[in-house]
């Protein structure tokens, strides 16, 4: 069968980007592509965003040849329209949000980025920030994992590193922290009209995390809840940051506060700040 012309993915470049892709695609098959057996300091010295490759011994780290390939072929490949029928926004990284100049600076101010990015350095971190660098570790983890299953349940171990405090019922708590954080922590992710129905969202996407951790479940968790709750966790971590910065130093402060924010919002019929 032959393939509809206007599905030839490579049908609206130019020849030299043709060039381009097939340069730098050889050139990440080359030892010169990776930094050679990279040492502990060596790691951390890395850009906050420079990327990885996990494989079956260990962890890639490209080297500057291999960043520079890879940045071309991601900004040629994002501006494919043939490629949006085939591959998700998530799986090209830079689709959303190039790191720009703008993107940074949006990252810097908004959504704290150098104070993230210290973190890992402090030597004396309160409880909510050895909290973050789990979570970060978790959603990490949870985008080198191909498997839908494992990055949800992965995600959920983020959210689990600051709601889960107390052994018994863990799912109210998740619903209240996620709720109460991206409704009330200043950013507004959800609108305060949408409190309740969003806590029930949530509580049915914790249940098929149970489902896929207590009953080995699997295949059974849509795309669209997966980009969701990436995208409400990625949230839920900015507004632990903005909270540590405002003083909070424990995880208890923080749950105190959201569950005071939620019972007002169930004593009433409309949701606390609406108008």
């Amino acid at each position: 069968m032959t393939e509809p012309e206007d599905r030839t993915v490579y049908s609206g470049m130019t020849l030299k980007q043709k060039r381009t892709i097939e340069g730098d695609v050889e050139s990440l098959f080359t030892p010169t592509a990776f930094i050679p057996k990279p040492t502990w300091e060596e790691i951390k010295r890395l850009d906050f965003f420079h990327p990885s490759v996990k494989i079956n011994r260990g962890t890639l780290f490209p080297s500057d040849k291999g960043v520079a390939a890879l940045t071309r072929l991601t900004d040629l490949l994002c501006g494919i329209r043939a490629l949006s029928e085939f591959v998700s926004k998530r799986e090209i990284s830079n689709l959303d949000l190039p790191l720009s100049s703008e993107s940074v600076a949006h990252l810097t101010k908004v959504c704290f980025l150098k104070q993230l990015a210290s973190l890992p350095d402090l030597q004396d971190r309160s409880e909510i920030q050895n909290a973050i660098i789990r979570s970060i570790y978790w959603f990490a983890d949870a985008y080198g994992d191909r498997n839908p299953t494992m990055q949800f349940v992965k995600l959920w171990s983020c959210a689990e590193c600051f709601f889960a405090i107390d052994k018994e019922g863990v799912t109210d708590l998740n619903a209240k922290g996620f709720a109460a954080i991206l409704t009330f922590a200043g950013f507004r992710i959800i609108d305060v009209k949408d409190y309740p129905d969003f806590k029930r969202r949530i509580k049915n996407l914790y249940g098929s995390r149970s489902e896929a951790i207590h009953r080995a479940s699997f295949g059974h968790i849509q795309t669209s809840d997966l980009d969701d709750l990436s995208h409400w966790i990625a949230w839920i971590i900015i507004s632990m940051v903005a909270l540590s910065q405002r003083g909070y130093r424990t995880l208890r402060q923080v749950q105190e506060q959201t569950s005071r924010l939620d019972r007002l919002t169930d004593a009433t019929d409309t949701p606390v700040g609406s108008t």
